[in-house]
């Protein structure tokens, strides 16, 4: 294996290491929102997991992991190796689709997702599906 080889993979890996832990802090303050968290933290929370949508969105789309994906994407050994080929493979597909929506809207998403838990919840709970109709 190339050192420029196994750094571009190792960068990678380390990139979106640090991505993959803000998406599990989503996942987290998502798991809350819908099992424990009071209804009056909903603005906050909804505010919060948009805050963290934009900058999952912006650090798994910036132009450098494109750069990394087709340098793993151009190595030999990598291509040679079943399991990193898969993983490339894969990125390249995440990262392609990522990168033709706009942060913007990724974060409204999930602001409007999280608003809507809150009326789901409330429209559950009093039995009126009009509450949630407009989400």
């Amino acid at each position: 294996m190339t050192t420029a080889t196994t750094s571009a993979y190792t960068d990678l890996a380390d990139h979106l290491g640090d991505v993959e832990t803000f998406r599990t802090v989503q996942r987290t303050m998502s798991w809350d929102q819908e099992t424990k968290m009071p209804a009056a933290g909903a603005d906050l929370r909804a505010r919060q997991l948009e805050s963290l949508a934009s900058l999952v969105h912006e650090r798994f789309t910036d132009p450098r992991v494109g750069e990394l994906i087709a340098a793993c994407e151009a190595a030999p050994d990598v291509a040679g190796d079943p399991v990193k080929a898969a993983n490339i493979r894969e990125l390249r597909h995440d990262y392609d689709k990522a990168t033709k929506l706009p942060t913007e809207l990724v974060a409204e998403l999930e602001k409007t997702s999280s608003l809507g838990m809150r009326a789901w919840k409330e429209a559950r709970a009093k039995n009126e599906f009009s509450i949630f109709l407009p989400w």
